[in-house]
């Protein structure tokens, strides 16, 4: 985080909102070199971008995240019932986010996550 610097955009960026998340990105490496993102007023995620797949960024988020708590039997039931939510019965819906999550006893930040 020492590394990233925040900078406001301006009015150009200010103009774009809330239609979009006017953003923009500067990659600066270690030797020198710079890429540029430009301004993107659609990220990734936003519903009026039309140059990603949304379906594949939620499931790769879904699974991501779902690691961090559950097995993996169970993530992909979990991760199959969020895609499919059109498809599930009153008495599923009701259950959808039911699961088993595991805890951990590992220290982050020199504290006990389930203490």
């Amino acid at each position: 985080m020492q590394t990233i610097e925040f900078e406001h955009g301006g009015k150009e960026y200010d103009d774009l909102y809330p239609r979009g998340i006017p953003t923009s990105m500067t990659i600066t490496t270690k030797s020198g070199e710079t890429f540029d993102s430009g301004l993107v007023e659609f990220p990734g995620g936003h519903a009026a971008n039309q140059t990603v797949n949304l379906t594949n960024i939620l499931q790769h988020k879904f699974v991501r995240l779902g690691q961090l708590a559950l097995q993996k039997e169970e993530l992909i039931e979990f991760v199959s019932n969020l895609e499919n939510i059109a498809d599930l019965n009153n008495e599923q819906l009701q259950n959808i986010y039911d699961c088993n999550i595991k805890f951990s006893d590992e220290p982050i930040d020199g504290e006990l996550v389930n203490e």
